[in-house]
Protein backbone atom coordinates (compact mmCIF):
# COMPACT_ATOMS: atom_id res chain seq x y z
CA UNK A 1 0.00 0.00 0.00
CA UNK A 2 1.17 3.54 -0.61
CA UNK A 3 1.90 5.97 2.20
CA UNK A 4 -0.74 8.07 3.92
CA UNK A 5 0.78 11.23 2.47
CA UNK A 6 0.55 9.77 -1.04
CA UNK A 7 -3.08 8.80 -0.47
CA UNK A 8 -3.91 12.39 0.54
CA UNK A 9 -2.00 13.75 -2.46
CA UNK A 10 -3.83 11.40 -4.83
CA UNK A 11 -7.20 12.34 -3.35
CA UNK A 12 -6.37 16.02 -3.75
CA UNK A 13 -5.28 15.48 -7.36
CA UNK A 14 -8.45 13.53 -8.20
CA UNK A 15 -10.66 16.24 -6.71
CA UNK A 16 -8.85 18.87 -8.74
CA UNK A 17 -9.01 16.89 -11.96
CA UNK A 18 -12.48 15.30 -11.75
CA UNK A 19 -14.36 17.80 -9.59
CA UNK A 20 -17.99 16.79 -9.12
CA UNK A 21 -17.38 13.61 -11.10
CA UNK A 22 -14.78 12.27 -8.69
CA UNK A 23 -17.16 9.81 -6.99
CA UNK A 24 -18.15 8.24 -10.31
CA UNK A 25 -14.50 8.07 -11.39
CA UNK A 26 -13.48 6.35 -8.16
CA UNK A 27 -16.43 3.95 -8.33
CA UNK A 28 -15.44 2.93 -11.87
CA UNK A 29 -11.83 2.28 -10.80
CA UNK A 30 -12.90 0.28 -7.75
CA UNK A 31 -15.32 -1.80 -9.85
CA UNK A 32 -12.66 -2.50 -12.48
CA UNK A 33 -10.13 -3.55 -9.84
CA UNK A 34 -12.70 -5.68 -8.02
CA UNK A 35 -13.56 -7.43 -11.28
CA UNK A 36 -9.91 -8.49 -11.58
CA UNK A 37 -9.82 -9.44 -7.88
CA UNK A 38 -7.11 -6.88 -7.16
CA UNK A 39 -7.75 -6.52 -3.43
CA UNK A 40 -4.76 -4.25 -2.86
CA UNK A 41 -5.89 -1.94 -5.64
CA UNK A 42 -9.42 -1.82 -4.26
CA UNK A 43 -8.10 -1.04 -0.77
CA UNK A 44 -5.92 1.76 -2.13
CA UNK A 45 -8.75 3.37 -4.08
CA UNK A 46 -11.17 3.06 -1.17
CA UNK A 47 -8.57 4.76 1.06
CA UNK A 48 -8.23 7.58 -1.49
CA UNK A 49 -12.03 7.91 -1.65
CA UNK A 50 -12.22 8.22 2.13
CA UNK A 51 -9.66 11.01 2.07
CA UNK A 52 -11.43 12.77 -0.80
CA UNK A 53 -14.64 12.70 1.25
CA UNK A 54 -12.82 14.24 4.21
CA UNK A 55 -11.56 17.04 1.97
CA UNK A 56 -15.12 18.11 1.12
CA UNK A 57 -17.63 19.89 3.29
CA UNK A 58 -21.21 18.72 3.83
CA UNK A 59 -22.28 20.38 0.57
CA UNK A 60 -19.57 18.63 -1.40
CA UNK A 61 -17.32 21.66 -1.88
CA UNK A 62 -13.61 21.05 -1.55
CA UNK A 63 -12.35 22.44 1.77
CA UNK A 64 -8.63 22.08 1.22
CA UNK A 65 -6.91 22.33 -2.13
CA UNK A 66 -3.44 23.64 -2.90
Amino acid sequence: MISDLELWACANQMLGHHGDGVDAFIAERVAALAATRDRGGVQTWVAMAERADLMRDEKGAVRVRH
